[in-house]
């Protein structure tokens, strides 16, 4: 079971999960990201020889591996320790004839970045520490007028818990719809966070331009995560999405210009499976929209996805051993066989896939009167076309639900040509502008 959760982090991000890319062989793909990844690996290890052995004559010069031992050291004395990459992972830039590459160092007391500024010869002319809001600073998209957009600070209370999030609306209007956003599995943060892109940051920004308001929150798990670490492993997706959802969702009425009869959930990936249930538990819910949600069980697209990268990506070292055990544990759940069911996912117990087993989130939809608007992207690996094929299946009958698939787009909805894999997650990318007009057109129409 070691090897599955070890080799799962770089897999995929499933739905996506809390650990995204396991910081290996993944990133060869990436111009000069081998290098990147060698120097910050070296560093990690205290090897200061091996890092400079990238540094150009000219950077040489003025940091050999003498003093950026010494360097290094100081940092650790002031900040502590460095710790492993989690969350936040690391993406290039270019700019003319160079590129950057910026790899999360999150230290014990202080977060920081170290930026390494590779030449055209892929040797490393620029390497220093930068506080990390210097590069996480958020851009969008770039046909959203200057002012067209206002956001603020929420905070709702849920089960004891305080979910910071944001509000964001069309700065042109005094009421609107709004949409409360729900996040796939695992503790991602309120903007959907992977690498450099901001997946739900985006669409909200989309969004308030097509004058529809909407709620972000960081989920509890991603929140309260020391607090939770002990008792994650017996969440059911009750705990870990559901309950919050709903929570929000009747809270939502009260923010300023929002119109309580134009309330809508939407739910990606996991929280798109999810999405039937919340509204079941909710009232006076205008419409469900899903994006890459999934129909089938999720043991059967975790087998899926695990063959796909064996296929298609030669640096995920899923070898068929493993192949093999991720098989036979993935269909001891879907018999209803709980015991050893620890961790399939990471953070996941016998409570969260018992409580999975007894739904069926197709006929959960397929039961409520709310009218739904169920998108995918064609592109996708993690959530594919079979299961949108699947909704449309069980639902198209019905004038009530909409449906469009969306041709190069992946699962954060973000273009693309070449087959998609999971190093195309640390490039930076914008929800694909026809996405949130779709969503507007449909909630508009309604």
């Amino acid at each position: 079971m070691y090897r599955i959760l070890k080799l799962f982090k770089f897999c995929c991000f499933l739905l996506p999960t809390v650990i995204l890319f396991n910081c290996g062989k993944l990133y060869g793909q990436d111009k000069y990201l081998t290098e990147a990844h060698e120097v910050f690996t070296a560093i990690s290890k205290g090897d200061y020889l091996k890092a400079t052995s990238f540094f150009d004559s000219t950077l040489k010069t003025k940091m050999d591996a003498g003093q950026l031992s010494y360097m290094w050291g100081s940092v650790e004395e002031q900040m502590g320790k460095m710790k492993p990459l989690a969350m936040r992972l690391p993406w290039s830039e270019s700019n003319d004839s160079l590129i950057t590459w910026i790899y999360p160092c999150d230290f014990e007391k202080k977060a920081s970045d170290l930026k390494m500024v590779f030449n055209m010869n892929g040797m490393i002319v620029g390497f220093f520490l930068v506080p990390p809001t210097l590069k996480n600073t958020y851009r969008p998209p770039s046909w959203i007028q200057a002012g067209a957009v206002l956001e603020q600070e929420v905070t709702i209370p849920s089960a004891g818990f305080f979910l910071k999030g944001a509000f964001t609306v069309p700065a042109n209007k005094t009421k609107f719809p709004v949409v409360v956003m729900v996040q796939g599995s695992g503790p991602l943060d309120m903007d959907v966070t992977v690498g450099p892109n901001k997946f739900f940051k985006d669409l909200a920004m989309m969004l308030a331009a097509n004058g529809i308001a909407s709620v972000r929150y960081h989920k509890r798990t991603a929140a309260y995560n020391n607090e939770l670490r002990m008792a994650i492993e017996s969440m059911s997706p009750f705990d870990e999405t559901v309950e919050d959802a709903v929570n929000v969702i009747g809270s939502v009425s009260q923010l300023k210009g929002v119109d309580p009869e134009n309330i809508f959930v939407l739910g990606h990936s996991f929280g798109g499976m999810m999405a039937p249930d919340i509204v079941f538990r909710s009232q006076h819910l205008k419409g469900i929209i899903l994006m890459a949600a999934n129909a089938r069980p999720l043991p059967v697209l975790i087998k899926e996805q695990f063959r796909y990268l064996m296929e298609n990506d030669s640096t995920s070292q899923i070898t068929s051993s493993l192949m093999q055990e991720v098989e036979q544990k993935c269909s001891e759940i879907l018999n209803k066989n709980f015991a050893n069911a620890k961790n399939l996912l990471p953070g996941t117990g016998p409570n969260y896939w018992k409580y999975l087993s007894d739904y069926d989130q197709v006929a959960a939809l397929k039961s409520l009167p709310a009218p739904a608007l169920i998108l995918q992207g064609e592109r996708d690996y993690q959530v594919t076309m079979t299961d949108y094929k699947l909704w449309h299946t069980a639902l198209s009958s019905d004038p009530k639900y909409a449906f469009h698939s969306f041709s190069g787009l992946n699962h954060l909805f973000m273009d693309g040509k070449q087959r998609s894999l999971p190093s195309e997650y640390l490039k930076r990318g914008t929800v694909h502008k026809d996405v949130a007009d779709k969503i507007a057109t449909w909630i508009n129409g309604l």
